[in-house]
């Protein structure tokens, strides 16, 4: 079972990054995008069927949205309980059991899988870091600049934002050594939304290549959710940043 406080977590970061949440369900997972108005951002949680205490597909409507502005005021009410979802007669159901046992629910609109999905294979990872030390880069870097720039340097992954009168730097350690010199430019808006669930997560894994947008796969040691998202940026000038 996964732990409620990141299951909520996830839930509440999808409906900031996007005006709508497109469940798809499946025999094996229930997977959960979003996408913002401008597509500069694509997010999907997949909860696979042991994350639930008992899952059932509806094949009747394996397929829908939900607007986020109403599901997040819901989850808002959640804090830290367990939740249950049921889809039914146009209906996502929300049931909160503590301090005590009440129901919510939102109308769902039927959708069309093709809306838009996140490509498995393409984009390559270059490295994982513990996503409590990232979470602390965003919010280092928010002190200096409206942008991040991520770049892979050798056996580092170099993080830095630049102000009118000060600077960042971070340089994290990778596992192999790479000659990648591809500096990606990342609206730290963005990254601020994601900050939550590098919170409560335990390491994130980091995608960059000069032909591809950003990627970032968020996981747990002990959970078997993950959170991933493609992020378009902006080329860097200068390959020294």
């Amino acid at each position: 079972m996964i732990c409620p406080k990141i299951m909520n977590t996830i839930l509440k970061v999808l409906c900031d990054l996007g005006p709508e949440l497109m469940f798809v369900q499946s025999e094996d997972c229930l997977s959960i995008r979003t996408a913002s108005p401008n597509h500069l951002i694509i997010a999907e949680a997949k909860l696979p069927r042991s994350t639930f205490q008992k899952y059932a597909m509806n094949i009747d409507e394996p397929i829908f949205s939900v607007d986020s502005k109403p599901l997040s005021k819901i989850l808002s009410r959640v804090n830290l309980h367990p939740i249950e979802f049921n889809f039914k007669g146009g209906k996502m159901i929300v049931t909160i059991s503590q301090p005590y046992r009440r129901r919510f629910s939102c109308i769902t609109k039927r959708q069309d899988k093709r809306l838009f999905h996140l490509r498995d294979k393409g984009l390559p990872i270059i490295g994982a870091i513990s996503s409590k030390h990232f979470y602390e880069i965003i919010a280092d870097a928010s002190t200096i600049g409206d942008e991040l720039g991520i770049q892979v340097s050798g056996r580092y992954l170099v993080f830095r934002a630049t102000g009118d009168l000060s600077n960042f730097t971070s340089k994290m350690p990778l596992d192999r050594r790479t000659e990648y010199g591809h500096t990606a430019m990342v609206m730290i808006s963005i990254l601020r939304t994601l900050s939550p669930v590098a919170r409560d997560c335990d390491f994130v894994e980091i995608g960059i290549d000069r032909n591809s947008p950003l990627l970032m796969e968020f996981r747990s040691k002990k959970q078997p959710v993950s959170f991933r998202c493609i992020i378009s940026t902006r080329r860097h000038k200068s390959s020294q940043f």
